[in-house]
């Protein structure tokens, strides 16, 4: 990725906070230019105190302590400015990002795993956000101590001051080499960080599986080997910017040892005065100061652009198509699959599959596991794009393409059921404000969830742990469907959405469905009940689509 294209990004990401940022590099100016002023009033107080100067000491003192207020008072303003900017900066980048994941091809994102995209979510932004307010303030900053101590330097001692001078290219060189490594170290570490949060997170959700097979020793051990990685990416970093401090170090301080050392011999001989000794110091120490944080600042910048393309990588991913649909959900009439063909990498699904389906008919897709059953549902949520043909919604002589804009046609109910933290009523609402109480308990009964409702303390104020912890699987599932049903869409999709329900409830569920003259239903099931309920039973086999006749 170009570093132009990359500084691009960071300048437009951090556009919205221009204003705040400008005055906190103004800020950190003038507190530079105040140092130096510091180091003059120094100056002023010593030679007065020693009688190699004229003027009032009190006067003198006074204004010192007066440049120490001010100092701290730029600090008080940096400080509160850091937070607000850092704050703002964050919210914008990271909610611009997870906005940016969901409208991105399913595909595409399913390549990464949720821990490396949550990594990215979290410490990229994070060095990110630290990169923009500290590498700019502290450039600037730099510029203007280096620019504004040498000229007084020059003024006190010019043979001296050019002589530090002197250093800039050797740091300059060095720090050209030092930027070739530390930015792919940084993303080493980075993508480190992505495995072991991956690997962690993944234990976790599935601790009940790590028990059940006593597998808790090992699980703790491959966490352990996935750190050490990490630790060892992160201290071969952090040696190699050690290294890198401690040349600076050397040099610098020999710089200073050297401007003490000319400065004491000529207070020897009479030619300075302890005032103008110990503003040379000072002067020095400040131009050292910049210089000494080079190879961090540098660390900083090079580690803010390789996390820039790391989220960019993310921005960058294909977006779904987005077809304009001039038909409503209440005037769904048909589906139609035409010349279907479909497949993941290296495995073919559907070769020239067609079916159609109109409105009010319940159809149940049978097949061996693995043959593309929930595959058709996702096609037809347009969430996966077919390599050929088409998937069309018809309205008497009109027809769309199913695309992102023709998903409120359909109601989805997954395998995983996908219940949030929270309570069962913020389940069945998932957003939707405008769901009225009553809708809510009408949806409940048609999924049969009022028997074990009436035995929860709070009923639907019930609050779910993490995944729904606490309910059977089959109360998930009927909280699920009860959403789905809340949504008001024709198409119901349901992916072996009544499972672990036993016969009898889930012969209620669908008959219940089944009596919404407004429903057109499609069930992914191998059981007796969802076959029974259905006008049509669609079977995939050799990657093409059969239907037959129902049961009932």
């Amino acid at each position: 990725m170009k570093k132009n294209e990359t500084l691009k990004w960071l300048y437009e990401r951090g556009r919205c906070v221009l204003f705040p940022l400008l005055v906190f590099v103004g800020c950190n100016a003038f507190l530079s230019i105040v140092s130096v002023w510091f180091a003059l009033i120094s100056k002023q107080v010593i030679d007065t105190a020693t009688g190699q100067a004229e003027g009032s000491l009190k006067v003198s003192f006074a204004v010192l302590i007066g440049c120490l207020l001010l100092q701290l008072m730029i600090q008080i303003v940096l400080n509160l400015l850091d937070v607000n900017i850092a704050g703002k900066l964050e919210i914008k980048i990271k909610n611009r990002l997870f906005h940016s994941l969901l409208n991105k091809q399913y595909l595409q994102t399913e390549n990464y795993h949720t821990g490396e995209l949550m990594n990215r979510l979290n410490s990229d932004v994070r060095v990110v956000v630290n990169g923009i307010i500290t590498i700019v303030p502290a450039v600037v900053s730099m510029l203007v101590k280096i620019c504004s101590s040498f000229a007084v330097l020059y003024l006190l001692a010019p043979a001296l001051a050019i002589c530090i001078l002197a250093l800039g290219p050797i740091v300059f060189i060095a720090g050209r080499v030092y930027s070739k490594k530390i930015k792919q170290m940084h993303k080493d570490c980075q993508q480190s960080d992505g495995v072991t949060r991956s690997y962690m997170q993944e234990i976790l959700q599935n601790i009940l599986a790590v028990k059940a097979f006593g597998t808790e020793q090992a699980s703790s051990e491959q966490a352990m080997i996935y750190q050490l990685d990490n630790f060892r990416l992160k201290k071969k970093r952090a040696y190699f910017s050690l290294l890198a401090n401690v040349c600076l170090f050397l040099i610098f301080t020999a710089g200073y040892y050297v401007t003490l050392g000319w400065g004491a011999y000529r207070l020897s001989i009479g030619m300075l005065t302890y005032g103008t000794l110990t503003a040379m110091l000072q002067l020095v120490s400040q131009l050292q100061a910049p210089f000494k944080n080079l190879s961090s600042l540098m660390s900083s910048g090079f580690a803010t652009l390789a996390s820039a393309e790391r989220i960019m990588e993310l921005e960058d991913l294909p977006e779904e198509k987005n077809i304009m649909c001039d038909i409503a959900p209440s005037e769904f009439e048909q589906l139609s699959i035409e010349n279907l063909s479909f497949s993941y990498p290296g495995v073919s699904i559907y070769q020239n599959a067609s079916i159609s389906l109109k409105k009010g008919e319940f159809l149940a897709i049978a097949g061996q596991s693995g043959i593309g059953k929930s595959t058709l549902l996702k096609l037809l949520l347009a969430v996966l794009e077919p390599q050929q043909g088409k998937i069309y919604i018809y309205h008497t002589n009109r027809k769309v393409e199913v695309s992102k804009k023709t998903r409120p046609f359909f109601a989805y109910v997954p395998q995983g059921n996908m219940i949030l933290s929270g309570t069962i009523r913020d389940n069945l609402r998932f957003y939707r404000d405008y769901i009225s109480d009553s809708d809510i308990e009408r949806c409940a009964e048609i999924a049969q969830m009022k028997s074990y409702l009436q035995e929860l303390p709070n009923g639907l104020d019930t609050v779910l742990k993490e995944g729904g912890e606490g309910l059977s699987e089959g109360q998930i599932q009927r909280i699920a469907i009860a959403r789905a049903l809340l949504s008001d869409a024709p198409v119901l999709l349901l992916d072996e959405a009544t499972s672990a329900l036993d016969e009898a409830t889930e012969y209620a569920v669908l008959k219940q469905i089944r009596a919404l003259t407004n429903k057109t239903c499609i069930i992914v099931s191998h059981k007796n009940a969802a076959l029974r309920i259905c006008d049509k039973i669609l079977s995939v086999e050799n990657e093409t689509l059969t239907l037959k006749e129902g049961k009932e």
